[in-house]
């Protein structure tokens, strides 16, 4: 196994076994714990090339057919607040998750609540790409997610086919890429990732259209140091309680939704090299965080260092 990357930022591996018991630790490690059976008793091989991005994770596995999946008991253990996606590249897999059922095949996507449980079936050699992403940082609620499964999106046409084709690049071009460079472009296909489940699903799905409409308003305010949820009901014309409704159906929280907006703002200026003459306390500033205590907790709890530990790294990679 392989890996290189900024502490907690971006973290590239790659490994492959034909031991199906080292194989099942691989996958619980790379993913999230799980439970995997083998459908046949062919010999047996498989090879992980994964790519953990700040929060998010894209992987490629390829295997023989095998049963994987988490019951309520790991679910609760081990909570993960995650969306798993999956592009189907080779072989055809079954998603099973509560009342829904979906067959996939070749340039097919799913996608399903990681802390839910399920069972995926792949009953025959398969290479799938895959994508983790934290719940909050989709727009997608939990109508769209049932739409998905329901019925897989198509990779062949529209917004879905350019996402595909961006995951693609992602996995087998990143290591062209500088540390913060992959780190943007892993926010854009989660950006990416959201307009394509808008457009296979539509329009109709209740809150959505003023939930975006609601987090766009956010993103052109976040330096507004009085910025907080009743603002946003002001401007998008909305009762501070539909407001926390319409976020509400998707799980989400407004003033989270602030936060972690504002946070990703000052981590891309942190990793912006123009950037580096300027203060942590300038940064913060701009982006509505004047208390620098405040904003290392926050950014820490977020990314897993403080800012100063973040712009280091990435200050020590480019010499």
């Amino acid at each position: 196994m392989t890996q290189s990357g900024a502490g907690h930022n971006v973290v590239r591996s790659s490994t492959s076994t034909t031991d199906f018991d080292k194989w099942r630790d691989l996958i619980a490690k790379a993913v999230v714990p799980m439970s995997s059976e083998l459908t046949s008793p062919t010999p047996f091989s498989g090879a992980i090339a994964a790519l953990r991005v700040g929060d998010a994770a894209v992987m490629r596995v390829q295997s023989v057919g095998q049963v994987v999946g988490r019951d309520a008991a790991t679910c609760r253990r081990h909570p993960s607040g995650l969306v798993k996606v999956l592009i189907q590249r080779h072989g055809r897999v079954a998603t099973n998750q509560g009342d829904q059922r979906s067959l996939s095949t070749p340039c097919n996507m799913t996608l399903y609540d990681v802390d839910t449980p399920y069972t995926v079936i792949e009953s025959e050699h398969f290479i799938v790409d895959v994508l983790l992403v934290p719940r909050a940082r989709l727009g997608a609620d939990a109508r769209i997610l049932a739409a998905t499964q329901a019925r897989p999106i198509s990779l062949e046409t529209g917004p879905a086919a350019i996402f595909a084709s961006h995951v693609d690049q992602l996995l087998t071009r990143i290591d062209d890429c500088h540390t913060d460079v992959a780190l943007r472009l892993a926010d854009i296909a989660i950006d990416m990732l959201d307009v394509a489940l808008g457009a296979a699903v539509g329009v109709g799905v209740p809150g959505e259209s003023m939930r975006r409409t609601a987090i766009d308003w956010i993103r052109a305010h976040l330096s507004d140091e009085d910025l907080d949820p009743s603002a946003v009901a002001a401007a998008t014309g909305l009762s501070l309680r539909h407001l926390h409704r319409v976020f509400g159906f998707a799980g989400l929280r407004v003033s989270s939704v602030i936060r972690q907006e504002r946070l990703r703002r000052i981590r891309a200026d942190l990793r912006d090299p123009l950037l580096s003459n300027q203060t942590i306390g300038a940064i913060g500033a701009r982006w509505g965080f004047t208390d620098q205590a405040q904003l290392s907790r926050l950014f820490h709890q977020e990314y897993g260092l403080t800012p100063r530990a973040f712009r280091s790294i990435l200050a020590d990679e480019r010499r």
